[in-house]
Parts: C-alpha cells; structure tokens; sequence
C-alpha cells in the first residue's frame, strides 16, 4: 500500500466514504492516479465501491465482507 492509499484509509475512517474528489485532496493525487489507486484498493479486497458505475455519486467504503 502506498503513502496515498494510506491517507484514503485514514479518511476513511475519519469520515466513513471516499469518493475520487475526496481521495484527489487528501492524498494530492491527479484523477489518474486517483482512479488507479482506488481500484486497487478494491481488487485487494480492501473498499468496495458504492453508487453508480461511473460518475457522480459513486464512493467507497471499506469491504467489511473482509474473511
């Protein structure tokens, strides 16, 4: 997990969800890479993702599925 992943769980559990914005400004990331890092976070089984497909409303949360 890199130093940005870590900043989204801290907000995370700061706050409850992230969405792409949010981890954008806590982590100082691009959209790009914001993207990348949270779809990783949710192959690794860590957050899953809430809302819509694509687009506004879409979050994540953490994967309390987690076994």
């Amino acid at each position: 997990m890199n130093e940005r992943q870590k900043k989204a769980i801290d907000y995370l559990k700061e706050h409850g969800k992230i969405t792409r914005r949010d981890y954008m400004g806590a982590a100082g990331a691009a959209k790009t890479t914001a993207i990348r890092d949270l779809n990783e976070l949710v192959n690794k089984g860590i957050l899953v993702v809430k809302g819509p497909k694509t687009g506004r409303g879409r979050y994540y949360t953490f994967n309390l599925k987690v076994s």
